[in-house]
């Protein structure tokens, strides 16, 4: 969290606070863990960074949503999470689109211009088949199962 994320939400944490009559100290004492009110005003000062986990504690104590706490009051500036999320998930589609297309053209270039068999279009599927199954194992291509068809290498061809 950045620092004017942190101040932001500390920010709100006030707010809300004051919202719900609850002192520093009466906040904290509601929260689990050895919360104490300087590390609610270390908070609401933008001083201390606030983890997820007790922002989401905190918002339970003061009955709003997280996502309130990091929406800038006047609705302009920052951007909120799930805009944040749904923004890098575009991006990394955009990515991967890229990266089939240069695979695609690795693919026709090793097997070569006239293909009979459609080995192409196999291999391609075994490697986005890959890619989908291995990406929640770590790795693109480890343990996928995948069995990759055998492409026949062109073969150099000798000037006579």
């Amino acid at each position: 969290m950045s620092g004017e994320y942190a101040a932001l939400i500390g920010a709100r944490i006030a707010e809300a606070r004051k919202t719900a009559g609850l002192s520093q100290r009466a906040l904290a004492e509601q929260l689990p863990g050895a919360i104490d009110n300087t590390q609610v005003s270390g908070w609401e000062r933008g001083k201390h960074r606030i983890s997820d986990e007790t922002l989401v504690q905190v918002a339970t104590v003061l009955k709003r949503e997280v996502a309130w706490f990091y929406a800038h009051p006047s609705g302009e500036g920052l951007e909120s999470y799930d805009e944040r999320i749904l923004r890098r998930i575009e991006e990394l589609s955009q990515e991967i689109v890229g990266i089939r297309r240069q695979l695609d053209l690795v693919v026709a270039a090793l097997i070569g211009a006239e293909d009979p068999e459609g080995l192409r279009e196999q291999v391609m599927r075994v490697i986005g088949d890959a890619l989908v199954r291995g990406s929640s194992e770590g790795h693109p291509l480890s343990n996928s199962g995948a069995v990759v068809p055998q492409v026949p290498r062109p073969r150099p061809q000798h000037a006579a």
